[in-house]
């Protein structure tokens, strides 16, 4: 009976052994703690031009001298990495006064003060230096090893900024693009990660709105310079800070080590492609509409001739508004077109202004008439009728564009660009 227990016994420890004998080694990242910020353009041949903010903290208890970063994709093109670091100086807090130190035998110099007690002080304005770095080429990324400029001291932080070009994040079906982004992974715990996308001019995003410049121009020149100057200092450091906004932006949290954020979507050179669907649904909607106006004007005119005067002045109300909408809703789109345009601006100001006479036309004219010739209630009836279906159309149309021209909204973040 004991050698059945004890054979139980080995039994049950086998599978606790082997575990042990084929865990993995315990992986341990570096101290510290991160936070990162991207802007990405794509153009119109599918490759993106990335800048990446990424913010390191240390808190070991040594000095932080390199950084090892992993850039998802296979066709990685690097131009330029940058980092951010302050100048320290020794400035004396204590001084002796009872022991002065004169300067020179003139008695009208007045002698300096002996330091008894040196303090090392930040000097909070930043500087940026190109760093150098070894590259190691995977079959699914690019391993760099960075060795810092100036070494981050513990309870410090710098900023690398990356400024790499990569063609493997995009597939092209049918005149679309379809993106996939993934941030850069480090050895350290991440706690905000935000990512900001845009499009060349001429091209159009699936999320958010396109055409928009959220990076200054002059920023990007001064990323691909091996050696920066004090005003090129300059202009990244009031820069900087916007590189994470987008016109579609996307955020997480708390990443491990080792993790990243996958941000994915579509553009592309034609609206309609991007919008295939939603223009199909448009196209038989308005159709639709288009068939019951036709049918309902058909309609009025057909009780307009046989009948009463109530009827009459309900019809024409109608009528009136439906085409005073569909005038100012054909304004409206043109407005947006045009309203880039400065030379365009007063035409549109004269349209606008001879569509409101026809507004006000069409509200009172007819209602005028009707209470001329027949009754004053019919007057009544004729602008009840005429704002209600002006009301009620404008809201179906307000309706159909939302859905074609989805608004996106981002809330604000603690770690967020400011």
């Amino acid at each position: 009976m004991k050698i059945k227990i004890l054979l139980l016994m080995l039994i049950l420890l086998i599978p606790q052994v082997l575990g042990l004998s084929i865990a993995p080694p315990e992986y341990n990242p570096q101290d510290g703690l991160s936070s990162q910020y991207y802007t990405v353009n794509f153009d119109n041949e599918g490759e993106a031009s990335v800048v990446a903010r990424l913010n390191f903290k240390n808190i070991k208890g040594t000095a932080l001298n390199a950084i090892k970063l992993e850039i998802p994709g296979n066709n990685i093109r690097i131009i330029n990495i940058v980092q951010q670091y302050y100048n320290y100086k020794e400035v004396c807090i204590r001084y002796d006064y009872y022991e002065p130190i004169p300067l020179t035998n003139d008695v009208t110099t007045l002698p300096a003060t002996k330091c008894l007690e040196y303090s090392t002080q930040k000097d909070y304005t930043p500087k940026y230096s190109t760093v150098a770095y070894k590259q190691h080429v995977t079959s699914n990324s690019i391993l760099l090893g960075l060795n810092l400029r100036v070494p981050v001291y513990t309870q410090e932080d710098t900023q690398i900024i990356v400024y790499y070009k990569a063609k493997d994040y995009t597939t092209k079906e049918s005149g679309v693009y379809n993106y996939n982004f993934e941030t850069i992974k480090t050895y350290y715990d991440t706690e905000h990660v935000k990512v900001g996308i845009n499009v060349n001019n001429g091209l159009y995003l699936n999320e958010g709105k396109s055409n928009v410049q959220y990076l200054n121009n002059n920023l990007i020149p001064v990323l691909t310079k091996q050696t920066l100057s004090s005003a090129e200092s300059s202009i990244i450091s009031s820069n900087i800070n916007y590189v994470g906004d987008g016109s579609y932006v996307k955020t997480a949290s708390s990443l491990d080590p080792l993790e990243s954020l996958k941000v994915n979507g579509k553009y592309s050179e034609s609206w309609i492609a991007l919008n295939k669907g939603k223009v199909a649904i448009f196209t038989i909607i308005g159709l639709l509409l288009l068939l019951g106006v036709i049918f309902g004007i058909i309609k009025a005119i057909k009780l307009l001739r046989k009948g009463n005067d109530n009827s009459k002045a309900i019809i024409a109300g109608l009528i009136a508004a439906t085409i005073n909408t569909g005038l100012w809703t054909v304004f409206v789109i043109l407005l947006g077109q045009m309203n880039r345009y400065y030379q365009y601006h007063i035409f549109i100001l004269i349209i606008g202004l001879m569509l409101g006479l026809l507004t006000l036309a069409l509200l009172f004219g007819p209602a005028i008439y009707f209470g001329i010739k027949y009754k004053p209630i019919q007057s009544l009836n004729y602008i009840v009728v005429f704002i209600g279906t002006a009301i009620i159309l404008t809201m179906i149309i307000v309706f159909l564009f939302s859905y074609l021209d989805k608004p996106n909204y981002y809330p604000s973040y603690p770690y967020g660009v400011y």
